[in-house]
């Protein structure tokens, strides 16, 4: 029972040292007094783990969380926008299609079959021209707000009890507001 408590703790900690997923490009753009996000997720964030979740037959859900925040010197950073998209991946062993499933803030947005894990990693690879609201009550400026990206692949249990998530963490990039 040692060894395999062990054995265990062991292959944990080695997933901490595996080389995770990153954030690639965060670009913004400012039209109509909205700000609109986009962003990529570098090669190789389709690990075997990613790959074997997303041809089994239950759901995968890739979740991105963008968030525009405001510096606040001396005391915690405030969130000023935030919005939550989520990819929901299930794939039809009968038809031989990943039916994918796009939720923005909880409201569904896009619902479509691909044919071609090449196609779904195209898909699961960034996020295009999120609108993350007005800027009207923000402050113009350099240098007084920052905009971050985080991806969540999968949602895991070691030993079915100690959560265990792979994601890219907190990406930061600076927002000159208009």
């Amino acid at each position: 029972m040692k060894r395999l408590v062990l054995i265990a703790l062991l292959a944990a900690g080695l997933s901490v040292f595996a080389k995770s997923p990153k954030v690639g490009d965060i670009s913004c753009a400012f039209e109509n007094l909205h700000l609109f996000a986009s962003f990529s997720m570098q090669e190789g964030f389709l690990t075997p783990d990613v790959l074997e979740s997303l041809e089994s037959t239950k759901p995968t859900t890739f979740t991105y969380e963008v968030e525009v925040t405001k510096k606040r010197i001396g005391w915690f950073d405030k969130t000023v926008l935030r919005k939550v998209v989520e990819k929901t991946v299930t794939y039809d062993n009968l038809t031989r299609q990943y039916d994918v499933i796009t939720i923005l803030d909880g409201e569904e947005k896009e619902r479509f079959s691909l044919t071609s894990i090449d196609e779904v990693a195209a898909v699961l690879g960034g996020v295009e021209r999120v609108d993350m609201g007005s800027v009207v009550d923000l402050m113009p400026g350099e240098k007084a707000y920052y905009i971050r990206v985080r991806v969540t692949l999968l949602k895991n249990f070691v030993l079915w009890i100690i959560p265990s998530d792979e994601d890219t963490g907190w990406k930061e990039k600076e927002l000159k507001t208009p």
